[in-house]
């Protein structure tokens, strides 16, 4: 009977290394270093990756990186996957409508956080789902450069939770999602356009905002004039509101709105009422006093 469960035992962790990898616990270090995954290889695109052992940050600097799908922070974990340059994609066939997506801070019990942040090279999944499961969760996509390239986009979380996009500057080569990109309940959507004057647009076929508590933030800056500055471009529908929309760093006089066109979603900078009330007065001034001369 004893050889028997062995026998059985040894069958099940066979099935379960054939078919998911995960990063050892506690380490970080290079997701190209074989000997930091369980089993002494690196995930295929046939095999789920996790990372999701204590406190880790992972980082991608070589082409070619794959897994089927990835769960990165789970059941209390701290995980980051930083990446800087080369390519990371999750496009596995193994598991139906779940093959190739990428779920970060994503269930389990205790305190979660599960970061992604791309400064270079590219990110590629079918499906990129951030779900932040209790006021304590952390689930931010961090966007400074490098390409973006997504099937879907789904994000939402919990009230006190940090559920975040941040878009910085204008070094990302693209953001595009080829569906529909969804911000539901305490997700943010912040834009920085970090002292310039250009920011990265994130792109997508559709754009839905749902539930409660989501906001989107625009982090101006003293550089920008009058314009229109585009944000998001959708070829699909546009539903929802963000709940909640503040416009910060602009240069004085200046002031900005939230304007949807038909397919996209840009920022409006315009002289605040107060400054045309003042050229009024001023222009008028002038008038009288020219008046006076004569």
């Amino acid at each position: 009977m004893k050889k028997q469960l062995i026998g059985i035992f040894s069958l099940a962790a066979l099935a379960s290394s054939a078919f998911s990898v995960e990063y050892n616990t506690g380490e970080s270090g290079n997701w190209g270093a074989d000997f930091r995954w369980g089993g002494g290889a690196q995930p295929t695109n046939t095999q789920d990756a996790f990372i999701r052992g204590g406190t880790q940050i992972v980082y991608v600097t070589s082409d070619g990186e794959v897994a089927n799908r990835l769960t990165l922070g789970q059941t209390g974990s701290t995980a980051t996957l930083s990446i800087l340059s080369g390519s990371l994609a999750m496009t596995g066939d193994s598991g139906g409508g779940s093959a190739g997506a990428l779920y970060y801070s994503w269930g389990g019990a205790g305190d979660t956080t599960g970061v992604i942040s791309l400064s270079g090279g590219s990110l590629t999944a079918n499906n990129l789902q951030g779900g932040a499961n209790s006021g304590n969760d952390v689930a931010r996509l961090n966007i400074s450069g490098g390409a973006l390239s997504v099937s879907s986009y789904t994000s939402g979380g919990f009230l006190g939770a940090d559920t975040s996009i941040n878009i910085t500057g204008n070094a990302a080569t693209s953001i595009g999602i080829a569906g529909t990109s969804t911000f539901s309940n305490y997700s943010t959507l912040k834009f920085d356009f970090n002292g310039g004057t250009e920011v990265t647009s994130w792109d997508t076929a559709g754009l839905t905002i749902g539930g409660t508590g989501t906001s989107l933030n625009i982090v101006g800056s003293a550089a920008m004039g009058e314009g229109i500055y585009e944000l998001v471009t959708y070829s699909g529908a546009f539903s929802g509101s963000f709940a909640t929309e503040t416009i910060t760093g602009l240069a004085g006089g200046l002031s900005g709105s939230i304007v949807f066109d038909g397919d996209s979603m840009n920022l409006v900078v315009v002289p605040e009422p107060s400054s045309y009330a003042l050229i009024g007065g001023l222009l008028a001034l002038s008038s009288v006093m020219l008046r006076r001369r004569t």
